[in-house]
């Protein structure tokens, strides 16, 4: 049972999608949307960074982004 509710959870969490050469960029907008979204205590407000991140031109991976198709 543990094993499933774990499975579940490793999948209904998002990754973010971030193309090659991109990291850096990246590692910057999250860093500030922690800043300023996180609370006074530190914890971090899910929805308000995810609010950030795509303002930020930033979008979840789906299950086709690493699929390399040469038609």
């Amino acid at each position: 049972m543990a094993l499933l509710a774990t499975g579940i959870v490793a999948c209904g969490s998002p990754t973010w999608h971030v193309p090659d050469g991109r990291a850096p960029k990246f590692s910057r907008d999250r860093k500030v949307c922690h800043q300023l979204t996180d609370d006074v205590e530190g914890r971090e407000r899910a929805e308000r960074h995810e609010a950030c991140m795509k303002r930020r031109g930033w979008r979840h991976k789906r299950f086709w982004d690493n699929w390399n198709f040469r038609w």
